[in-house]
């Protein structure tokens, strides 16, 4: 499983800083689980980052950042923008996983 999370590097708000907290802290003591792969793309240092930001915008319909795609074995499974970290489990279909992450989550 995995989850890409879209943002443009000088993001700075509250909601993106909240996820980076609990994201390091899963990474840290590598949990959820270790089959979930975190990846973020900082679009706006990419050479295609007006075409990527139509196609978040205008065909994706999505103006909020960060924005955040989920994954499962290579399939699209869920999209969300800021998320709680029991969100982002749901999110990847991972209710087995909720229980194993209470303790390390800020």
């Amino acid at each position: 499983m995995s989850f890409l999370c879209r943002t443009p590097k000088w993001l700075s708000f509250p909601d993106w800083k909240a996820m980076q907290r609990w994201l390091q802290a899963w990474l840290e003591h590598k949990k959820p689980a270790e089959d979930i792969v975190v990846y973020t793309y900082l679009y706006n240092l990419q050479p295609h980052y007006l075409k990527f930001l139509s196609l978040k915008e205008n065909t994706w319909g999505n103006f909020l950042i960060p924005y955040v795609r989920y994954y499962c074995r290579g399939h699209f499974v869920s999209e969300s923008n800021y998320v709680t970290p029991e969100g982002f489990l749901r999110n990847l279909g991972c209710q087995t996983l909720l229980e194993n992450t209470k303790e390390v989550t800020p």
